[in-house]
């Protein structure tokens, strides 16, 4: 069956800087998680709409969004299913050493995973490239499309004025290139929805926002996929964290997944956001009732004292896998 998505492409116009694994210093491979990126998005709704319009962006199922992934050009990059390695020879031991380490391969490649044709060929080391297969005509990926820079900084101690000099981490794309996400919005909230968005590009995401990190500009594309009809498992493209019903029926013998912290401080404040350990971004999930996994929108923190409230969103957004791949 053929499916209409609609996809939201961010180009940046300087650096972005998201911390991993709780690491101020830290920059992760050109991925926003879904949880981050909903909850950024929310916040510049409230900003033009009030609390009224996030509370049903808020609602589950009005708003769902996966992570957002890297694009270059035309090619649109997802992750690797994690139970998904190709056939490759033993006779080229460096290149099935290095697709080990790919996390990310073109979206028409994994479509034709998600309908059961696993003969990936022709695949050689010059396609792969910041840890993603990319494959290119001759000559035209001998640059990487993004680079990971790292920026020495100073603090002065407040007690003797003594400095220490510290690492900042960022991102930086190719002109041609960037992060996209699949988002599936109720018709009621598209027109708001895109307003926050834009705002976001404005104000920014990630670290040092301040200091201009983390703009971009939004364009939308429509795109369709052929998907199976009859789905055996799915692949997971967002951070997802199953509601007590859902887990009941999830098979982890036949899945095959990793799981990550998501905790994190809460902006403009001194508090830590609580920490869940959720499914992240190439799981391969089964279940027993094959429904679509849903997930949840989390409470991560609340003081009834200040009456101050902070969601995290664990839903899912998943692409069906056929019976043939799992």
């Amino acid at each position: 069956m053929q499916k209409e998505y609609t996809i939201y492409k961010m180009k940046f116009k300087g650096g972005i800087h998201t911390s991993g694994e709780g690491l101020y210093d830290a920059t992760e491979t050109p991925l926003i998680h879904s949880d981050t990126l909903f909850s950024a998005i929310c916040c510049t709704a409230a900003m033009l709409y009030g609390n009224e319009f996030t509370t049903e962006l808020l609602k589950e199922g009005n708003f769902i969004l996966s992570s957002a992934f890297p694009f270059f050009r035309e090619s649109l990059l997802l992750p690797r299913p994690l139970n998904f390695l190709p056939e490759i020879s033993q006779e080229r031991y460096s290149l099935r050493k290095a697709f080990k380490k790919t996390r990310f391969i073109p979206l028409r490649m994994v479509e034709d995973i998600l309908n059961g044709n696993l003969e990936i060929t022709g695949i050689n080391e010059n396609d792969l490239t910041n840890q993603c297969l990319l494959p290119c005509s001759p000559g035209t990926c001998s640059r990487k499309f993004y680079v990971r820079s790292e920026i020495p900084r100073v603090t002065i101690d407040r007690i003797d004025n003594s400095p220490s000099i510290y690492h900042f981490t960022e991102l930086r794309f190719d002109s041609e290139a960037g992060l996209y996400f699949f988002a599936e919005v109720k018709k009621a909230l598209q027109e708001k929805f895109l307003a926050s968005l834009r705002l976001l590009g404005d104000e920014g995401i990630g670290g040092d926002r301040t200091a201009g990190k983390g703009l971009f500009s939004i364009e939308t594309e429509t795109i369709l996929l052929n998907l199976p009809q009859k789905p055996e498992a799915f692949l997971l493209i967002s951070t997802y964290l199953p509601a007590s019903e859902e887990l009941k029926d999830f098979l982890p013998e036949r899945s095959f997944y990793e799981i990550k912290a998501r905790g994190g401080w809460i902006s403009n404040s001194s508090y830590k956001r609580r920490t869940f350990r959720m499914f992240t971004e190439g799981s391969v999930l089964s279940f027993r009732n094959k429904n679509y996994p849903k997930g949840q929108v989390l409470n991560a923190y609340c003081n009834l004292e200040e009456a101050y409230q902070v969601f995290r969103n664990a839903q899912a957004f998943v692409l069906p896998i056929g019976g043939e791949n799992v």
